[in-house]
This record gives C-alpha cells, sequence and structure tokens, in this order.
C-alpha cells in the first residue's frame, strides 16, 4: 500500500541505532520474530519488526522525509566507522 513507506535498518549498529529511536526493549531474547509492535518511532507512530539482521520499520508515507532526516543525523552520532546507514536510511520503496 502507498500508506506506508518501509525502512530497513541494517549493518553492525542497527541496535544502536534503533534503541535511539524508539524505547522498546528490542534485544533478540525479547523481541524476537515474528513479534512486531506499533510504538513511537523518532517521533512518530510507527510498526515495526526484525527482519533478517536488522529491522523493517513501516510509517506514514507523508512522514518519509521527516523519518529519513531524523535517521541520517542520528547516524552521524555513531561512531563514523561503524554506520548502519545509509542504507538504513533509504526506504526500501525508493531502492535502485
Amino acid at each position: 500500500s502507498d500508506a506506508l513507506v518501509m525502512f530497513e535498518i541494517v549493518g553492525a549498529r542497527a541496535a544502536t541505532l534503533m534503541a535511539m529511536a524508539c524505547s522498546l526493549d528490542l534485544h533478540p531474547s525479547v523481541f524476537a520474530p515474528p513479534r512486531t509492535a506499533r510504538t513511537g518511532f523518532a517521533g512518530v507512530g510507527a510498526l515495526l519488526y526484525r527482519y533478517g539482521d536488522g529491522f523493517r520499520v513501516h510509517v506514514d508515507s507523508t512522514l518519509i522525509v521527516h523519518v529519513r532526516e531524523w535517521l541520517e543525523q542520528a547516524a552521524r552520532l555513531l561512531p563514523r566507522d561503524r554506520q548502519c546507514l545509509p542504507d538504513g536510511a533509504t526506504p526500501a520503496s525508493q531502492r535502485r
């Protein structure tokens, strides 16, 4: 559906970035597949779940710019050599 856009948060620091974005305990022993959650993420409502080695986050498509910019700014706070972006900041629907 065009109502939601999905971000994939992947990489060595994905869990750290996710912890910055939401207050859920995302440790694999607590938040393992197939568990999903509706929660606040980067200041907006989101649906999130683990996927592969990372996470998928779905937000309203009208919030794509806000969430992408938030992720990019948060990633700059992470150590440069271990960033989980740019993949994490690119909506899956916009990848080529």
